[in-house]
């Protein structure tokens, strides 16, 4: 991924007033301190003689719930113009006829709708991260490697949560709807539509059985964003990112073990019931995007191609690569009984 795209995509948004505490987290740099307890951060934040800083509110686990929950808050306002900035961008080559609604009145999402939102979602993850002080600290290089490893799982992961009311469709970001396809509309038009149907399955529908809450949706969200075993990731940083994940972790266990004390498993049930299916769904979505875009329905950007596509390409090179070796074998083998049986006789 280029290195200036990090630091650069943001003007695609547009400028917009920092506060005060993003800017202190992005002179002040980040160390790592010990975990406080929660009892530390009931003193810390009662006492009138200490000021916090987004950075502080790291340190302990309310307070780092907070900060994150501030972060989506804050990503959420930016949906709107987000959306605007797409509002005219066509990324299918052939027209498409307009989608029927549905009996409620949702409209059915198309192609183009498809690639508008997930165009928008890529540009909130990339504005979510820099909200997140740790984030901040790593080289350029280190952020870019995250979020290559993070973005498909993001898009994954956001389409889930605001699906999980329903059953039986995905309910995009531009409020257009993905519902769940028969077998005739799988075959007729939509390859994709078979991993839809397994992102309602194996996300939404865990989502729904859990469910899951805003803070149980924000820490494991930032859990996977920061992965210490992220392919390319610098020596230096991997330290930060685990320390980083450690902290998040602890304050989502902090969260369940205080809050929702009768359920003894839960914290089990959130890994394994939505985190473990998260990887092969997220891959599935980026081949579908390379599908797209190497069959010519549709073009895309290049943040798409940076940040969803780039492992997909690599994992298809790789395919072809291993093909080649399997297919000399198999004639060299062949070519080798030929000459036996032409020395036998």
């Amino acid at each position: 991924m280029r290195v200036e795209q990090v630091q650069n995509e943001r003007d695609v948004i547009g400028k917009r007033v920092r506060t005060a505490s993003t800017c202190t987290t992005q002179t002040k740099p980040y160390t790592i301190k010990r975990h406080q307890s929660a009892d530390e951060c009931s003193s810390k934040q009662s006492s009138p003689e200490i000021t916090g800083t987004a950075e502080d509110a790291w340190d302990c686990p309310e307070t780092l719930i907070d900060a994150l929950l501030k972060s989506e808050k804050t990503i959420n306002s930016l949906r709107e113009s987000v959306i605007k900035q797409t509002g005219n961008v066509e990324y299918t080559i052939k027209p498409e006829e307009p989608q029927p609604s549905s009996s409620s009145g949702a409209r059915t999402a198309t192609v183009n709708d498809i690639f508008k939102s997930l165009h928008s979602q890529l540009l909130l993850v990339i504005e979510w991260a820099k909200t997140l002080p740790p984030f901040l600290t790593l080289s350029t290089a280190d952020q870019a490697t995250l979020l290559k490893n993070f973005a498909p799982q993001h898009v994954v992961l956001c389409v889930s949560y605001r699906s999980k009311e329903g059953a039986d469709f995905l309910k995009l970001i531009n409020d257009s709807f993905i519902p769940r396809p028969s077998k005739e509309e799988q075959e007729k038009s939509g390859f994709y539509l078979r991993d839809c149907e397994k992102v309602m399955d194996q996300m939404v529908a865990p989502m729904r059985f859990l469910a899951i809450d805003d803070t149980e949706f924000v820490t494991l969200k930032a859990c996977v964003l920061f992965n210490p075993v992220a392919k390319g990731l610098s020596p230096l940083a991997v330290t930060t990112v685990l320390n980083t994940r450690r902290r998040i972790f602890s304050a989502l266990e902090h969260y369940v073990r205080t809050r929702k004390h009768d359920e003894k498993t839960r914290l089990g049930d959130l890994m394994l019931f939505v985190l473990s299916p998260l990887s092969s769904l997220a891959n599935s979505v980026c081949e579908d995007i390379l599908v797209t875009k190497l069959s010519g329905v549709a073009r895309l950007d290049v943040l798409m191609e940076e940040l969803m596509l780039a492992d997909a390409e690599e994992q298809n090179k790789c395919s072809e690569r291993e093909m080649l070796p399997v297919d000399t074998t198999l004639s060299t083998a062949s070519d080798f009984g030929s000459l036996s049986n032409s020395e036998k006789t």
